[in-house]
């Protein structure tokens, strides 16, 4: 039955693994070589498979054989297996995303670093994952990791107060005062995520961003209140109110913002809420409960799966929670997927099944 179970995630075809599974076999059952369904279905880029998993249950910790499923979807550049997985109860804490990240540098996967990056992660790791990424010489990944420093490099004084502060390890606390390192941060590599173009008041490349999928609604790691900081560091802290309405545009919540209530924020930024034109996303499609504009990017392509919102919810979760029926439907007819869970545990078919009771 295991050999059958690994030839059906090697094609990643969901349907026949639910059918498969017998009720006797739990979704962390481990195969012939040690790993777990779900650690197999990570490291082969099973996407279908590590979100059926993860919906009946299986434990995305688990490690029965060497790395756990997040490293193991960073080393072998699986990065929207990682965000399932961090959906769907990954541990968030700095040392269980860092070293993902870290592996992801030293592989050379871009995409892996970005996703750990754009939710924040512990100094010393960002530091060392650099440190990797430039032994192996995978520049896209020197690039997003300098640049993630570079706003703590303004004044390199103080830079170095932090790394004396931080970093523990004798070998890295030698690298960060390496020449090379000082050259990197100080000559302010482009940004390469959404957070980073923020702090940066960088517009055209947060509209960039943005346009190709980037999620707008960035999950911090650091704390339990989390919506909507993006757009809430976006509007205040002295930055352009402009980036805020590109990312209201591109489907953040801007009633989630975690740093001010509704009325506050309206009133402090009223253009926030005065957005106009066409919809950047499918997600922003959804949350304005624009069929037509949904329906042309569908048409052309667009995942109906991405971007994902605060919570890791997919556009197809949004609109059942707003009531966005005819959005709803046009989603599950280009194929959004029924059991991709958010970080409440919550899938789209959950929430159909609970609201039909």
């Amino acid at each position: 039955m295991m050999m059958i179970l690994q030839s059906v995630i090697d094609r990643d075809d969901a349907t026949a693994l639910s059918l498969l599974m017998p009720e006797t076999y739990s979704p962390d059952s481990f195969l012939e070589n040690g790993q777990t369904l779900l650690q197999y279905a990570a490291e082969k880029g099973a996407g279908n498979c590590v979100r059926l998993l993860l919906y009946k249950g299986a434990d995305a910790n688990l490690s029965r054989r060497g790395l756990r499923p997040l490293g193991l979807a960073a080393l072998h550049g699986h990065a929207d297996i990682m965000e399932y997985l961090l959906a769907g109860g990954v541990n968030l804490e700095p040392i269980s995303t860092g070293n993902a990240m870290i592996i992801a540098a030293r592989a050379g996967h871009a995409d892996c670093v970005r996703v750990i990056l754009e939710m924040g992660n512990d100094f010393e790791m960002v530091l060392e994952a650099l440190h990797k990424a430039l032994s192996q010489g995978h520049s896209d990944c020197v690039s997003l990791l300098s640049a993630e420093l570079w706003e703590n490099a303004q004044n390199i004084e103080t830079f170095y107060e932090f790394v004396e502060q931080e970093v523990q390890d004798e070998e890295l606390l030698e690298f960060a005062y390496s020449e090379q390192v000082r050259s990197l941060i100080q000559s302010a590599p482009p940004p390469g995520t959404v957070r980073q173009a923020i702090a940066r008041n960088d517009k055209p490349a947060l509209e960039r961003m943005l346009v190709s999928g980037a999620n707008p609604s960035v999950r911090y790691i650091w704390s339990d209140s989390t919506l909507g900081e993006a757009v809430a560091q976006a509007a205040g802290n002295g930055k352009e109110p402009e980036l805020a309405s590109l990312l209201v545009a591109a489907g953040a919540d801007v009633n989630a913002m975690t740093f001010y209530e509704a009325k506050e924020a309206e009133f402090l930024f009223p253009g926030i809420f005065d957005i106009k034109g066409e919809p950047l996303s499918v997600l922003a499609a959804v949350r304005r409960n624009d069929v037509s504009a949904l329906c042309r990017m569908l048409e052309n392509g667009a995942n109906p799966d991405k971007p994902l919102s605060e919570d890791f919810s997919t556009p197809l979760i949004v609109a059942l929670q707003l009531e966005h029926t005819r959005c709803a439907e046009l989603l599950v007819q280009a194929g959004a997927c029924l059991y991709a869970l958010d970080q409440q545990g919550m899938s789209p078919l959950q929430f159909l099944m609970k609201n039909a009771c």
